[in-house]
């Protein structure tokens, strides 16, 4: 699934071979300061230590694509703590959002 739509989006960026997508040099990428990976973290870290392996040159902005599933709750939960974030942390009750609408 990653490779036909990082093929389809991005058929100039993506190495079929590494799986990693390739904007070139200029592209955004993390400061080493800001995310550098210690060793103690590729220790204790098993998805970063995958991260890293999979992506060795990521401080150059290379980006390593992977697919998510995207269900309704997780969806919701999101939408649902952006709204509390917008509105000052109130949190609306059900009987409340529903009266609104």
């Amino acid at each position: 699934m990653v490779d036909a739509y990082c093929t389809q989006l991005y058929p100039d960026h993506y190495d079929p071979q590494r799986r990693i997508l390739d904007f070139g040099d200029g592209y955004q990428n993390l400061q080493g300061h800001v995310a550098e990976i210690g060793e103690d973290l590729r220790k204790s870290q098993p998805k970063i230590r995958f991260f890293e392996e999979r992506n060795p040159d990521w401080r150059r902005g290379t980006e390593l694509p992977c697919v998510s599933v995207l269900e309704v709750p997780v969806l919701w939960k999101f939408i649902q703590k952006i709204s509390r974030e917008k509105l000052g942390g109130r949190q609306r009750s059900r009987k409340e959002s529903l009266q609104t609408s």
